[in-house]
């Protein structure tokens, strides 16, 4: 089957521990990162681009907050000559409450679930997170991020600095 198109997911760490501090510049970073990856002249030149948001909290990725956008490629007689905005998806990331938990592994089972498509040219992970898994009851769920590339932006919470065993 010929392979088209990519899929990226931008998954935000909503907890007390992320969400003040850290969150607000992750914002800033998903989307420098995104009008990168997406730029006509200098992005990903590989189309069509399937752009994801979520966040992380205590019930794995909040269906809510899930913001898509799809990104064709342009045609020369196209008068639209806007550019793709995901900003729309990234307010609601940054306007969004504090989570009481952080279910990571939930996470990647919706991340993998998101990206079982065998025929797209390439999938991202992007994870904003201290991947400080904090959830009441842990579970483990079997997943398969192959053929994912994953990508961390990690910054570590005060407990974490507090507790390095964590």
């Amino acid at each position: 089957a010929t392979k088209n198109g990519i899929s990226l997911i931008y998954l935000f760490d909503t907890s007390g521990s992320f969400h003040k501090e850290a969150l607000p510049n992750s914002v800033v970073l998903a989307e420098k990162l995104f009008y990168e990856i997406s730029s006509e002249k200098e992005g990903i030149a590989v189309y069509p681009q399937i752009h994801q948001v979520g966040s992380i909290d205590e019930q794995s990725v909040k269906i809510g907050f899930n913001c898509n956008i799809t990104i064709d490629q342009k045609n020369i007689f196209d008068k639209d000559k806007s550019n793709p905005d995901l900003s729309n998806c990234l307010d609601e990331i940054e306007k969004s409450k504090r989570s009481q938990y952080t279910d990571l592994e939930g996470a990647l089972l919706t991340a993998s679930q998101s990206m079982e498509t065998g025929n797209l040219y390439g999938k991202g992970l992007l994870l904003f997170s201290d991947l400080h898994e904090d959830v009441p009851n842990p579970k483990s769920f079997n997943y398969d991020l192959s053929g994912v590339s994953v990508f961390v932006v990690y910054e570590m919470s005060k407990q974490q600095i507090n507790q390095p065993g964590l």
